[in-house]
């Protein structure tokens, strides 16, 4: 199976990030190439030669990429809080683990809630059952490669880091599913039927696999693959069938669209102040002192002598006096000038930038800046933000995908027609954040009052006062 989904560079026209090399994108290369950026980081949002991305191709009915999801995939790699904020957004979506629902028991909480408040029965999560929730991962283990989890945190980093998923599922002869793998999502390009009727659709992976093109059927369409006219099976082999997770976007058909994109620009401008800090530290040809004669003329044993004497007043001898003489007539009227050209980053604002820009990259991720590892000034320590921001994120940002990816689920992996055997018709959910966390614990101002409402003769009502 690895080399089957190991991923490799489909543009050989050299619009990908690495030049037409399937070599992987460190910062480091960033850094010390003579070209970091010109042809990286912009080439995210810009495929130069391929002006049908996002639509059919006339020749296969390949649909393009409208981005280089290969580069955008290797972006966590370039910044530090992109990277931050893409490991939380995946453990926060998948990291808490699935959850088989208790259709009963919901049922009955949410009727006893309802009693006393419709808006805490409307808010209530599905009860889960834990036993049979431990029976399904005992089934879905055994079909992956590591375990369930593995493959949802896999499955979740190319949602939230290209805006597009797939899971690959195997069946057996008896067209059970039997099998489950994740598909790199840069490999995988979404292929229409020469019919061009928008609802008819399946995957082609390329990545040097059987002449670069495997073929692979949507959820429960195998047969309608194999019935199609263009495919040869002599010539392109068909595996299994692939369910897809998408984000929405209106920019164009066929393909979803991470949030961060907005961010590029300012990746590219940290990026290139990080370069310039970087040369200056390494004195990647940068001078720091700069020393002038004037009034006399000066011969080559005397300069050589004066090299020395600069050179030993800096490195391990740095603020010892240096002291060298030098002959001169009485008509002559020698002066020396010695000018510092800098030693210090202050002036290029590099910090104040930085921090402007890790906040514009928290912001395009729809990560809180504190789960991001971002120290707001004004904040620190401040009660209530971790719990506050965990809150707001869970609610407005992990929420709503949790929901899309269990909906994707149940009716796939668990549906009553192909689903798993033994849990068809099943239904789950993924955990959340506030089942995994003790959130009084995080809450700073409810300690405070429970430490209130212990001590004797204090009214909670009345706050800290004394």
């Amino acid at each position: 199976m690895e080399d089957r989904t190991s991923s490799n560079n489909p543009f050989e026209d050299g619009t990908a990030a690495f030049g037409g090399s399937s070599t992987p994108w460190v910062a480091g290369d960033l850094v010390s190439s003579k070209e970091p950026l010109r042809k990286t980081l912009y080439k995210v949002r810009d495929l130069p030669g391929q002006e049908a991305s996002g639509r059919k191709t006339q020749e296969s009915g390949k649909v393009l990429h409208p981005f280089n999801m290969e580069l955008a995939d290797s972006m966590i790699e370039v910044s530090p809080y992109h990277g931050s904020c893409q490991a939380t957004l995946v453990s926060a979506t998948v990291g808490c683990g699935l959850g088989v629902i208790d259709e009963e028991a919901t049922a009955q909480a949410k009727a006893g809630l309802a009693q006393s408040s419709t808006a805490d029965a409307a808010g209530k999560l599905p009860v889960i059952d834990h036993e049979r929730t431990e029976e399904l991962y005992d089934t879905l283990d055994s079909m992956c490669e590591h375990d369930f989890d593995h493959l949802m945190a896999q499955v979740a980093g190319n949602y939230w880091g290209v805006g597009n998923a797939y899971m690959e599922c195997g069946r057996d002869s008896d067209d059970q599913v039997s099998s489950l793998y994740w598909l790199p999502a840069p490999d995988v390009y979404r292929t229409h039927y020469l019919d061009k009727r928008r609802d008819r659709f399946y995957f082609t992976l390329f990545n040097g696999y059987n002449d670069g093109e495997v073929l692979f059927a949507r959820w429960r369409k195998m047969q309608e693959l194999r019935a199609a006219d263009e495919v040869s099976l002599e010539r392109q082999e068909i595996l299994n069938e692939v369910v897809d997770f998408t984000r929405p976007t209106t920019r164009w058909e066929g393909y979803g669209a991470p949030h961060w994109l907005a961010a590029v620009p300012y990746m590219d401008v940290d990026v290139r102040a990080l370069q310039r800090v970087s040369d200056y530290m390494f004195n990647g040809g940068m001078p720091q002192n700069m020393l002038f004669l004037g009034g006399m003329p000066i011969n080559g044993e005397q300069l050589l002598k004066m090299r020395e004497v600069m050179s030993g007043a800096s490195g391990s001898r740095q603020g010892q006096s240096a002291l060298f003489t030098m002959p001169s007539s009485s008509k002559d009227r020698a002066w020396v000038e010695h000018i510092k050209v800098g030693d210090s980053v202050e002036g290029t604002g590099f910090q104040d930038m930085h921090g402007t820009i890790n906040l514009s990259v928290a912001s395009a991720n729809q990560v809180p800046p504190v789960l991001a590892g971002i120290t707001t000034p004004g904040k620190m320590g401040a009660a209530n933000e971790m719990a506050q921001a965990i809150m707001t994120m869970q609610s407005n940002v992990i929420s709503p995908v949790q929901n899309y990816l269990a909906k994707r689920l149940n009716r796939t992996l668990f549906s009553t027609i192909g689903g798993i055997r033994g849990f068809a018709g099943t239904k789950v959910r993924f955990k959340t954040w506030h089942e995994a966390m003790d959130m009084a614990a995080l809450n700073t101002v409810a300690r405070q009052r429970e430490q209130v409402a212990a001590a004797p003769d204090r009214d909670p009502d009345e706050g800290l006062r004394r």
